[in-house]
């Protein structure tokens, strides 16, 4: 069977426990109100080309940054004539556009795509990625211990999404190997991992699992996260390519460059790997 199958089934799995646990788990408190916003639209110079070039990025200042850059683009302009960028926390949404193939560049991690077979079936090809990344249990007054007998009776936040690795599947199967069912801790889901964030400094959580970040300083400290994991693959963007589109592949490539070293709200979003440097032919 193809590896894709296998992750898929994998997936498949990880979303039957979590819905089996959620319908056990006892929450303590709603998570934060979550605004939504994802949606945003420039024209090119080429605004009679019917075609558009659709991207989804994690966050909004990253997705109109990018958008921005896309439309001034003479490159995309040629090919485009307009840009649309969504960014959207929701990953049943993503899934069911990875699925259908309708983003032509997108930020997510591999296992998405595989699990799909998107690659092979629209094309779609890494061309940049981030750095990997560990999960942590995080606290706000002191370094968590990774005992049954410590987490019993805790507030755990985690992740709404059964596929994140460091908001759900690390501290789920950090229960587990405790032998700590979800009756025995009080789980409070979130949306976000900044919204995990509130809800630690605001006290409604003891814990959140989540991974470490530059900024995280600010409000908390280094001496009170506990390592869960070891490394855990960091995100990629990917270019839809079912037609061997150098001269996008390589303009994107600059833009997404250019895009890390403006970076001004996450050290994480500033070191870019790119993947195979092309040259326009």
């Amino acid at each position: 069977m193809s590896k894709a199958y296998w992750y898929l089934c994998f997936l498949l799995a990880v979303i039957l426990i979590w819905y089996a646990a959620k319908s056990q788990i006892s929450v303590v408190d709603k998570p934060l109100p979550r605004i939504l916003e994802f949606e945003d639209v420039c024209q090119t110079k080429n605004q009679s080309n019917p075609h558009s070039l659709i991207l989804l990025a994690p966050n909004s200042f990253m997705a109109k940054r990018i958008l921005q850059q896309l439309c001034d683009s003479a490159i995309v302009g040629k090919q485009f004539g307009k840009v649309t960028a969504y960014w959207q926390t929701e990953e049943r949404d993503i899934l069911q556009l990875i699925g259908k193939g309708v983003v032509d560049l997108i930020l997510i991690k591999e296992n998405f795509i595989n699990a799909f077979g998107s690659d092979t079936t629209y094309g779609y090809e890494m061309i940049a990625s981030y750095a990997d990344y560990q999960a942590f249990l995080m606290s706000a007054r002191e370094k968590p211990i990774l005992t049954k007998e410590y987490l019993l009776g805790k507030r755990i936040g985690i992740l709404d999404y059964p596929t994140s690795r460091s908001g759900y599947i690390a501290p789920i199967r950090l229960l587990k190997d405790l032998d700590l069912s979800t009756q025995q801790v009080k789980l409070v889901y979130a949306k976000s991992h900044s919204e995990l964030r509130q809800l630690l400094q605001s006290g409604h959580v003891d814990i959140i699992s989540t991974y470490w970040q530059e900024e995280d300083e600010k409000h908390f400290s280094r001496n009170y996260i506990t390592p869960l994991e070891e490394q855990i693959s960091g995100s990629k963007w990917y270019l839809k390519m079912l037609e061997r589109n150098t001269n996008l592949k390589c303009e994107v490539q600059k833009i997404l460059t250019q895009q890390a070293e403006n970076e001004q709200f996450s050290k994480y979003y500033k070191n870019i790997s790119i993947i195979k440097p092309c040259e326009a032919e």
